[in-house]
């Protein structure tokens, strides 16, 4: 407060005269607002948001949507899952993804296994937005998951390139039940990631007993990076 007086002391008469215009300026603005806001209704509520949440008006309803969420507003739970479901604007269904994210983070993972297409990946896009560790969830389910849906898994672990990840990706390579197309883009974005002693033996145990040659090829290759890394 001190520094307060001492900056105004210091001011000359038309500086302050230009203060107290500005202030009054501001004041002006907010009464005003106010009083509009009152005129109309007043400020809008948790129940003005759950409604517009049905409007046909894309900006009204990404409004509403961003409102609830910023609300935690649970009693909007079951419309963002529908809106994610059934709205066939795609920046739509991620405002409600994410929306959805932040008031109930289980009620979106079990979207997980109610969608599919678009709606699944804007569900998975928004998990890894919130927490990049949800990318273990993602791998988790990747066995018995659809061939689109493990697609766009890879993508998401492929953009992170967190070498946390490596175990679990090798170990979906190692898997053969699943589509050789699928353990090969697997073991090619193992490519550049750190492989410690362990990794290596499994990737000498795919070389020497796997029953695909295109995977023993790209796992000897591996091998022959991880060496020479060591080497330099």
């Amino acid at each position: 407060m001190e520094h307060l007086r001492e900056f105004y002391a210091n001011l000359s008469d038309r500086k302050k005269i230009v203060l107290w215009v500005s202030v009054f300026f501001v004041l002006f603005s907010v009464i005003r607002i106010t009083v509009w806001q009152t005129t109309k209704g007043g400020v809008p509520g948790p129940k003005y948001f759950a409604k517009k949440l049905a409007s046909d008006s894309p900006e009204e309803k990404k409004f509403a949507i961003y409102e609830v969420g910023r609300l935690g507003m649970k009693s909007a739970v079951p419309s963002l899952a529908t809106i994610i479901k059934e709205n066939s604007d795609p920046e739509i269904k991620r405002a409600a993804a994410a929306s959805l994210g932040k008031i109930d983070r289980d009620k979106l993972v079990a979207l997980l296994d109610e969608t599919k297409g678009n709606e699944k990946r804007a569900v998975m896009e928004t998990l890894i937005k919130l927490d990049r560790k949800n990318m273990y969830l993602l791998l988790e389910r990747f066995p018995a998951e659809d061939s689109e849906t493990k697609k766009t898994i890879l993508s998401f672990a492929d953009y992170l390139s967190d070498p946390g990840h490596s175990g679990k990706i090798l170990e979906m390579a190692e898997n053969t039940s699943e589509d050789v197309s699928v353990r090969k883009e697997l073991l090619v974005m193992m490519a550049g990631r750190q492989i410690d002693s362990r990794m290596e033996t499994r990737l000498w145990n795919l070389y020497y007993h796997d029953p695909e040659d295109e995977i023993k090829k790209l796992a000897y290759t591996l091998i022959k990076e991880a060496r020479k890394k060591t080497a330099d």
